[in-house]
């Protein structure tokens, strides 16, 4: 669980009670995830991260998530490109490196493009937005986004909200 250290105890539960009274107010918040970790990248500490920082914030806001804890380079990819029921979550979120990141970026533009009927590989093709939202945990040593604006040009790593569109411009 959450702690919050507060010596006085009325006090303290004013703010769990304001708190879940606005999470009650956001009806647009993400309530199920989908969540990949890489247990190899940066310091091996991933998992660790997920499970004492991330897990128990995510039950106090009632978010449920499923865990895959990847296996090999490419596992999260793979998953999202052919097995991941993508319809179940409202995100999808992952824990490690810019390594991750990437795999989780490819295998949903794969997904989206494929389930939509789009050859995401003609220069001319139109793609298809993404609706979930994509959390990033940084969990790596080093954190590169740049790589995706050499692989996905089109997608605009400037945006300030949380969901992949294509920018065509």
């Amino acid at each position: 669980d959450v702690t919050f250290h507060c010596a006085n105890e009325e006090l303290c539960e004013q703010w769990i009670q304001v708190a879940n009274e606005q999470l009650a107010l956001l009806t647009n918040r993400p309530k199920s995830l989908l969540v990949y970790i890489n247990p190899f990248g940066g310091k091996q500490c991933g998992k660790r991260i997920y499970e004492q920082k991330v897990a128990p914030m995510f039950r106090r806001a009632s978010i449920s998530a499923d865990v895959i804890v990847t296996e090999r380079a490419n596992h999260a990819r793979d998953h999202l490109k052919t097995e991941a029921n993508l319809d179940k979550y409202d995100g999808v979120v992952c824990v490690g490196g810019d390594g991750m990141f990437s795999e989780v970026l490819h295998g949903l533009v794969t997904r989206i493009q494929t389930d939509n009927g789009v050859d995401q590989n003609q220069p001319d093709a139109e793609l298809v937005p993404c609706s979930l939202r994509i959390g990033i945990i940084p969990a790596g040593e080093l954190w590169s986004l740049y790589r995706i604006k050499k692989t996905y040009p089109r997608i605009n790593t400037s945006r300030t909200d949380s969901h992949v569109n294509p920018s065509y411009g």
